[in-house]
């Protein structure tokens, strides 16, 4: 009877945490420096070789010289969205039939320019300040007024505008 205690305490316990679905991906914004999204953001937060470490890892600006720094840019991201019919299910979770026979909603993914900028510079020995201005989540979605899920969304937008002295 102990093992099968111990046994359910710890499917419930994964159960628990297990991962489920993520009903908002895609509104993080990684645009968070030129240099980084270069390098595909590997070792972000431990890499301090310019002011955009303001963002990751802000003790970094410790690291880039005496003087002042500065960083600017903007980044254009065009997202796609497109909803699959297919996965239309009834309320119990077995298929079901959509509202409307012509119900995808198109592409809902919209445009957005992300602006970044940081400046970092000496405020007296041994110290340093800065600040740090942009855009870490966002963007918005919009689907055609006919489609299935439009009793959920038509319109959904999320800006998000990050400034860090």
């Amino acid at each position: 009877m102990r093992g099968f205690k111990l046994a359910f305490a710890l499917v419930l316990t994964f159960t628990a945490f297990a991962a489920t679905k993520t009903q908002a991906a895609g509104f993080q914004l990684k645009e968070q420096g030129s240099q980084l999204q270069g390098l595909s953001f590997a070792g972000a937060t431990a890499k301090a070789d310019d002011v955009s470490t303001l963002f990751y890892n802000p003790a970094g600006i410790m690291r880039l010289g005496s003087g002042e720094q500065a960083s600017a840019g903007v980044s254009y991201v065009l997202p796609q969205a497109q909803f699959n019919i297919g996965s239309v299910t009834a309320a119990a979770g077995s298929p079901g039939v959509p509202a409307v026979a012509n119900g995808n909603g198109g592409d809902a993914g919209e445009g957005a320019a992300l602006p970044v900028f940081y400046y970092a510079r000496d405020i007296a020995p041994d110290w340093r300040g800065g600040i740090a201005v942009n855009v870490p989540f966002g963007l918005s979605t919009k689907y055609s007024s006919g489609w299935a899920g439009r009793y959920y969304a038509l319109e959904s937008s999320l800006q998000t505008l990050n400034i860090a002295p």
